[in-house]
């Protein structure tokens, strides 16, 4: 038969049936569509979690601790001996509270108040606007002092240097010593922009915070990382007697991690249309 023939034959059958040919137009379409779609936005989603991890660093180490009991309980003093060993670079023990009433004159909100020293802001790769970061001074004299991320600060002050202005945070005043840039939601879906950073004695103090939670650890390398996962784990394990009750992450697993869920999530969603796809063809 000629290829004409079969030509003639085709547009025949796809005149003969217009419903029936725009359903499977219409089918095929969208399936391809999608199919093309969805691995564009796995691509772009992968793509943006490596580009959050590379504003973190690749040498961050992040220490969990994950028992409430005494024999849980971290030393900062004790932590920050370790700055002393070749594969640390510098560390930044913190403790959160969540939900932290923050008034400044008729406006109150909540945000989560972070209590930790000089070093975290460089770990973080975060950078000042206005002002200064907590440094040690405020620590050893547990200063209520605090520093606003940028979405803190436009909701109090708007566009305003909130530098010298004095804050309310949980019935405790706090005079704001610096703003922070913009940074965006960070690894794990964190964001310096909606928290308040304030000297971790401070907070232990004034917000009977007592366990460090988190300790953010940078090393010189990314060699070196391995290495202060090793001694941090050796550390913990004497401290508590035990090698449970915490957890080290390095960037590569923390990323790692999240591309992988995000590729399991996306591969779903391709099956899905790729079916779609499969049943307009029929």
């Amino acid at each position: 038969m000629r290829t004409t023939e079969l030509i003639t034959m085709a547009l025949r059958t796809v005149l003969s049936n217009p419903m029936r040919t725009m359903l499977t137009m219409l089918g095929v379409i969208i399936g391809v569509s999608s199919v093309v779609t969805l691995v564009a936005i796995g691509r772009g989603t992968s793509d943006q979690i490596e580009k959050q991890y590379e504003n973190l660093g690749t040498n961050m180490l992040v220490v969990n601790v994950l028992g409430t009991g005494r024999a849980q309980q971290l030393d900062y003093n004790d932590l920050m001996q370790l700055e002393q060993l070749p594969e640390f670079s510098s560390i930044a023990p913190t403790i959160n509270k969540a939900n932290s009433n923050i008034k400044y004159d008729r406006t109150q909100e909540k945000f989560t108040v972070t209590g930790t020293n000089d070093r975290y802001l460089g770990i973080m790769k975060g950078q000042l606007e206005t002002g200064r970061f907590i440094v040690d001074a405020d620590l050893e004299f547990r200063n209520p002092v605090a520093v606003l991320g940028s979405e803190v600060s436009k909701t109090y002050f708007g566009t305003l240097d909130p530098t010298g202005e004095q804050i309310n945070i949980d019935g405790v005043v706090f005079t704001v010593v610096g703003k922070l840039k913009s940074k965006g939601t960070g690894a794990g879906g964190t964001s310096m922009d909606n928290a308040v950073f304030v000297p971790l004695t401070t907070a232990q103090r004034a917000f009977k915070l007592g366990n460090i939670r988190t300790t953010y650890v940078d090393t010189p390398t990314k060699e070196d990382i391995y290495k202060a996962q090793d001694t941090m784990k050796q550390y913990l394990t004497y401290k508590f007697k035990s090698d449970q009750g915490f957890n080290l992450i390095n960037q590569d697993e923390l990323m790692n991690a999240r591309v992988a869920a995000s590729s399991t999530l996306t591969n779903q969603l391709i099956s899905v249309a790729c079916i779609s796809l499969l049943v307009g063809g029929i």
